[in-house]
This record gives structure tokens, C-alpha cells and sequence, in this order.
């Protein structure tokens, strides 16, 4: 398990758990499918959160996602110093993870356990470099073949926020897999553009919740 930065598109290959810094660390794996709970919608980035009750009412998948932030660097010192501490945890006694999507609990210990960066400033450039970019994958099983297909249809209608259909990652899910990511370092601009979105499924794709 690890809490290393990875690129976005590759989120849909791991598991994921949050620690008590809120910090997610990751392992290699399909993703265990469950119904979300409440928790799980509470903990979704407020951009996400309507857009994934509408896909999950009508039966899509989602994976690991983000809306993006612009955090300074107060913010990630802190996040740092968390991350230190938690490091000591789970070369100790361990530390308690929680796995994101259907809320089980675990003792993540290891004591040959090293975060991934050499010192706070190879963190923070990281970190940065990734942080302005939302995302979230969508997976329309091949039992939704309609849905799919009007899917690929109207997204050519959403311009430069059309999805990437990734069909060989999509496949691991038994599905087609629409990676949808979102690039601005303006908060509100960034707001926007997931609202657009949401509207354009609830609206165009008629989903309801």
C-alpha cells in the first residue's frame, strides 16, 4: 500500500484508503464493488457528489475521483507533517485505514514502510503538479449497450469536456470506461465546467436520481 501521486488515468487500477489525515493511500487492484452508502456521498468532493448519485441511481459505475483543488502550501505542510506521523504509525503498531467506496476498516502496518518522496519539497512539487486537474471515471456495463451508446453519441456535444473512452482499461470492469477530466487553476471556473457536466447527464442523457 502506498500513498504515492498517481496520474489520474490510472486511478481505476487501485483500491483505495483514507487514513485519518484524510491522505488516500492505494494498492494494486479491481476495485470491490458495493452499494455506496451514505458516508461515501458525504465524503465525495461536493462537485461530484449530485453528478454521482445521478449515474449511480441508473445503474452506472463510478471510480476514484477528485474535483480538483488549488491548496497553498500551508495546506500541504501540514499534510505533510500528517504523513510523517502516520508513516511512524504503520511501521509501529499500524495505523486504520478505511477502504473508500464500501466502508471497511483495516490495520494497514508495515515495517519496512517508506513514503514515497525524499524530503516535503519533492512532496509539494508533486503534489502540485496534479492537483488542479478533476476527474472521474465512469463505467457503463455492457448490459447498458443503449445507455452506451447515447453516451458516445451526445458526448461529442460537450466540446472539450468530452470524455476519453477507454475500452481495454474499461474491459477489467466488464464495461466501457468514459475517463472525465476537468483542468482549470480557477476554483469557480472548475466549478463550472463539473456543473456542466452534471446538467449535460441529467439534462441530455435524462438521468435522475
Amino acid at each position: 500500500m502506498s500513498a504515492a501521486v498517481i496520474p489520474q488515468r490510472q486511478w481505476p487500477l487501485r483500491q483505495w484508503f483514507y487514513g485519518p489525515a484524510r491522505r488516500y493511500y492505494h494498492r494494486p487492484g479491481k476495485v470491490e464493488r458495493c452499494a455506496p452508502g451514505p458516508l461515501f456521498y458525504e465524503r465525495l468532493d461536493s462537485e461530484l457528489r449530485e453528478l454521482c448519485l445521478l449515474l449511480h441511481a441508473r445503474g452506472l459505475r463510478t471510480t476514484a475521483s477528485c474535483e480538483g483543488h488549488h491548496h497553498d502550501r500551508p495546506y500541504f505542510e501540514q499534510l505533510w507533517e500528517a504523513l510523517c506521523d502516520e508513516a511512524e504509525a504503520i511501521r509501529g503498531g499500524g495505523l486504520l485505514v478505511t477502504e473508500a467506496e464500501c466502508g471497511r476498516s483495516y490495520w494497514f502496518r508495515d515495517p519496512e514502510y517508506r513514503l514515497p518522496w525524499p524530503d516535503f519539497v519533492s512532496f509539494l512539487s508533486e503534489s502540485q503538479r496534479y492537483q488542479t486537474t478533476g476527474y472521474l471515471g465512469v463505467i457503463v456495463p455492457f448490459a447498458e449497450m443503449a445507455i452506451d451508446e447515447r453516451l458516445r453519441k451526445a458526448s461529442r456535444r460537450l466540446g472539450n469536456l468530452a470524455p476519453e473512452i477507454d475500452d481495454t482499461m474499461g474491459r477489467r470492469f466488464d464495461g466501457r470506461l468514459y475517463h472525465f477530466l476537468v483542468e482549470s487553476a480557477d476554483e469557480e471556473q472548475r466549478s463550472r465546467k463539473w456543473r456542466h457536466i452534471t446538467y449535460w447527464f441529467r439534462d441530455e442523457m435524462g438521468l435522475a436520481i
